[in-house]
């Protein structure tokens, strides 16, 4: 009898665990429930491993995820920053590259970095400035433009980093956040270069590039896609901006800020801006720079200019971007330039820096950000 009530016992204890077991793990999708559409939207562009639960972002680790051009989606100091704004359409169809502006608007910005104001780069921002509660960082035209455009007054703050009238060698210091410090510098557009003017960094043949017909052909453009396109084919650059920023380690230990350089254009600095070079030149170290592999410098010079930014930064990291294609005949395929570029980036004197270059291609490096993930503490 008593071993009877010994296994009946038993049965009822392992019954009432298995019960709750069960309960317990039925509940756990409950009590997690679906992510919102901000923290998916950062998982999908910072990947999952650097996103915390419920959307927060981690500190220790700066976090670009390309997503055509040189708009990126970025985690700098546990914040949410775009550089540029612009999601590339209309030359083909949206689809080429897997990200939209509603991606982009569902990352919940807190500031926009831009470059400069031309369609390949703005397209897209007063949209998402209209969506969201961003602040702006762009040159003085385009924040009034940007203001116009959403009801003709200071709708929503713009860190006005040039005057009305920029000059180049015009430069502006100021926090982005508590723990993240920005230089601006105004710095010349791409442009063709005067091929007589005396340059100590030699003389280049030009460089072409074939357009990538097989993306138009298997990602024709829609109507929509056209229209947007023309819309904005005319905005104007309102001047060209350099960015450093400095990232300060939570945990410093004497350890100084993780730097990266992002500029959206790279123009003729030799011919038309030489003090920016030595301004460039007295920067704090750069980690990583972002720079523009094409332009229409590379009609009379070829790829000079990136060399020129290169050895003024002296960066660890060197990423080439706006290579992708969005602007036949100066861009096509990404690969089609980089033996262009490696090959300009061995004539860098031996007492500079060469940087290691991380080649991010189209359309296999969009939204892929761990080819640039980098820790900063």
């Amino acid at each position: 009898m008593a071993n009877r009530e010994r296994q009946v016992r038993r049965r009822v204890s392992v019954g009432v665990t298995g019960a709750l077991l069960a309960a317990l793990l039925q509940s756990v999708p409950a009590m997690a429930g679906p992510l919102s559409p901000t923290e998916q939207a950062r998982v999908k562009f910072l990947g999952r491993a650097n996103v915390a639960p419920g959307g927060g972002l981690l500190a220790d680790r700066a976090v670009f995820s390309w997503v055509g051009a040189s708009t990126f989606v970025a985690s700098i100091g546990g914040h949410l920053v775009l550089l540029d704004a612009a999601i590339q359409r209309g030359v083909f169809s949206g689809g080429y590259i897997p990200a939209t502006v509603q991606d982009l608007i569902d990352t919940r910005p807190e500031a926009i970095l831009l470059g400069h104001g031309h369609y390949d780069h703005a397209a897209d921002l007063v949209q998402i400035l209209r969506s969201t509660d961003a602040k702006l960082v762009a040159n003085s035209q385009v924040c009034r433009r940007a203001w116009r455009q959403l009801g003709g007054a200071p709708s929503f703050p713009c860190e006005r980093v040039t005057a009305d009238a920029p000059a180049y060698g015009d430069r502006r210091d100021f926090a982005l956040f508590d723990n993240v410090e920005v230089t601006a510098i105004v710095h010349p557009h791409s442009m063709p270069a005067p091929i007589m003017v005396p340059n100590p960094y030699g003389f280049r043949l030009p460089v072409l590039i074939p357009p990538a017909f097989d993306t138009i052909w298997n990602h024709p453009p829609s109507l929509s896609d056209l229209i947007h396109l023309a819309k904005h084919a005319a905005d104007l650059s309102g001047g060209s901006v350099f960015y450093q920023v400095r990232v300060t380690p939570a945990v410093t230990h004497g350890a100084r800020p993780f730097a990266f350089a992002w500029h959206d254009t790279t123009g003729p600095l030799w011919a038309r801006a030489k003090d920016v070079i030595g301004m460039l030149e007295g920067l704090p170290q750069t980690d990583v720079e972002f720079g523009t592999a094409i332009g229409f410098g590379q009609l009379t010079q070829g790829l000079q200019d990136q060399r020129i930014y290169v050895q003024a930064l002296q960066p660890r990291v060197y990423v080439p971007m706006n290579h992708d294609f969005w602007f036949p005949p100066l861009s096509g395929h990404g690969a089609f330039i980089e033996p262009y570029l490696m090959e300009e980036f061995k004539m860098i004197p031996a007492s500079k820096r060469k940087p290691e270059v991380v080649f991010i291609r189209d359309p296999e490096d969009y939204v892929r950000p761990e080819r640039l993930t980098f820790m900063t503490r």
